[in-house]
């Protein structure tokens, strides 16, 4: 650290200099440094992510029918969490070298912007003459990249096959 400055007023917490380049200074030759292991510390990160579902049950397509409607929203109060810093202060050559201007500098972000999706789920429960569940699970189901069939999910047995 420079005389007269500590840890704690190096941080200026900006993206275009998170540390304040003015507070670091190369020691004389053959001298450590008066500075501690990881007590500068980066940007903090906040974030929100929301999610609201609403279960309904739908006879149309027979009695064990549910339609679940989901709304999500990831990062709702669309703050922007920063990278880390630039890192490098100072690379040594001469002796009362100045720190890098960069030193501090943050590049990128760590979370994407606010995002918000909706979902549409049916899912049925298909029964055999004994009234024995043959499958039961999500068939169709709607996401941000449209609608996808589940048959992973599904016990397919003979009589179920002749369904399909």
């Amino acid at each position: 650290m420079a005389p007269g400055r500590t840890h704690q007023d190096a941080v200026i917490g900006r993206p275009d200099a998170h540390f304040d380049p003015s507070a670091f200074a190369l020691q004389p030759a053959g001298t450590l440094g008066n500075l501690g292991r990881g007590v500068l510390i980066g940007p903090d990160l906040g974030n929100l992510d929301l999610a609201a579902m609403k279960n309904t049950r739908w006879s149309r397509l027979g009695e064990g029918t549910n339609l679940q409607f989901r709304v999500e929203a990831f990062n709702l109060l669309n703050r922007p969490n920063f990278g880390p810093p630039a890192l490098l202060a100072l690379t040594g050559d001469p002796d009362n070298e100045r720190p890098l201007g960069s030193l501090g500098r943050i590049r990128s972000t760590i979370t994407s912007s606010r995002q918000i999706q909706l979902g549409l789920r049916i899912s049925f429960e298909a029964k055999t003459n004994d009234l024995a569940p043959v499958c039961s699970g999500p068939v169709l189901s709607w996401g941000a990249y449209g609608p996808t069939l589940h048959k992973g999910q599904l016990a397919l047995d003979s009589q179920l096959r002749a369904l399909l």
